[in-house]
């Protein structure tokens, strides 16, 4: 495996309007498990378009794109969101599926049962950054100009990956784009509540990682994610790192949707997503967010011990998550990070 090196370049004298607060699914998480809503940031931009004019785009003759699917003893919903994506229509799509050293024999099964799919193994886990790291690096070795990274636990309708793409290229200046997501069990129903609201594209950071379109030119010039996080808060830190690169990062309510379960591999592991939603918000904030910000996380987090949880092994999560985000944020100063 290559070699990392982290550091986050930043572009001297960018500035970037500041919009209405927005909850996306990172808030919406940290506000369950240490009661507060921060860092959601919608910024408007005059310039971006009606996404009515992708309809209008020649599909044939689209570039072709890689999506990249982490599975981590998720066999079934790995396969199902494969089959998602191979009735996709009006794009030539590669498929990468990365097994993130799954030791429920996922993925064994996955060589013989996932047909028309670049299938990586990973011989341990390396958290969902890491993973999905090994599946974005792959994409650009084949020289794919777009990579859309989709969670195992989701589907898509058959052209939304069409819809994107057609979006991004009519939009050059748009760097990563968020298509619409809804409850996989409720198709109807945005997984978002702003979402509700939103009729027109519109630029944020608050962007989900579950399903995300990045143009292979952006990834080359502000690197992967950052594996520091292992899972949680490293989309945002992506994003974050894009929009000081100047790279626009949109959420565009798509005609197509994803399908989202929502969080299905982590809710069977009690305490899991507590812990690193703690934790690495502490990594975030030290990085890009000031005194007042940080102070706001620690006091949150101490009031997130006293708050009732689901059981003591989801409180003790919260506890350790505390502990070694203090530690990491006193033992690291601020870092200037990329992911090669």
């Amino acid at each position: 495996m290559s070699q990392t090196l982290l550091r986050v370049p930043t572009r001297a004298g960018t500035r970037f309007p500041r919009g209405p607060v927005r909850e996306d699914a990172l808030e919406m998480s940290a506000r369950k498990i240490v009661g507060t809503l921060v860092y959601a940031e919608k910024v408007p931009h005059p310039t971006i378009g009606d996404q009515d004019a992708v309809h209008g785009a020649d599909t044939h003759r689209l570039p072709p794109m890689g999506v990249v699917v982490l599975n981590y003893n998720g066999l079934e919903d790995t396969l199902e969101c494969i089959g998602s994506l191979r009735r996709s229509q009006g794009i030539n799509v590669r498929i990468i599926v990365v097994d993130n050293g799954s030791p429920d024999g996922s993925g064994e099964a996955l060589e013989t049962r996932a047909s028309a799919v670049e299938l990586i193994r990973n011989s341990g886990n390396l958290g969902f950054a890491g993973g999905v790291n090994v599946g974005m690096r792959r994409a650009l070795e084949h020289g794919l100009p777009y990579v859309f990274l989709l969670n195992n636990d989701a589907v898509v309708d058959v052209d939304l990956l069409q819809e994107t793409v057609a979006f991004a290229e009519a939009h050059p200046d748009v760097g990563v784009l968020g298509p619409r997501i809804v409850h996989y069990d409720a198709p109807g129903v945005n997984q978002f509540p702003w979402q509700d609201e939103a009729t027109q594209p519109f630029d944020t950071i608050g962007l989900s990682g579950s399903a995300v379109l990045i143009r292979a030119s952006v990834l080359e010039r502000v690197g992967l994610l950052d594996p520091t996080y292992f899972m949680y808060w490293e989309e945002k830190d992506f994003f974050e790192r894009c929009r000081r690169n100047g790279f626009r990062t949109v959420y565009v309510p798509t005609r197509a949707r994803v399908l989202h379960k929502v969080a299905a591999s982590t809710a069977k592991v009690p305490g899991l997503k507590e812990y690193y939603m703690i934790r690495n918000g502490f990594i975030f904030i030290r990085r890009y967010k000031g005194t007042a910000s940080i102070a706001r996380h620690l006091l949150r987090s101490l009031a997130s011990l006293l708050k009732p949880g689901p059981s003591i092994r989801s409180t003790s999560a919260r506890a350790r998550g505390l502990r070694d985000g203090l530690v990491m944020f006193i033992r690291n100063p601020p870092a200037n990070a990329r992911t090669h």
